[in-house]
């Protein structure tokens, strides 16, 4: 996991989409599994502390469009 880089171009999270058709989407996104925190900022209540967000998970998915 990465802490606190200042090279944020560095980062960047593979995502990739496959339309089918018909309406049809497979999608995934963070697919290398990149593992980082995209913000940190000094804890209010705790001297010392530096809280940070982590980036999502890897996640995959489908997508079905249908209109009427």
């Amino acid at each position: 996991m990465h802490y606190f880089s200042s090279n944020k171009a560095r980062f960047g999270r593979l995502k990739a989409v496959l339309c089918l058709g018909g309406g049809v989407t497979a999608w995934v996104c963070n697919l290398a599994g990149e593992a980082f925190i995209t913000a940190a900022f000094p804890a209010a209540a705790q001297a010392g502390a530096i809280p940070g967000y982590p980036n999502p998970p890897g996640t995959f998915g489908v997508t079905v469009r249908r209109s009427f």
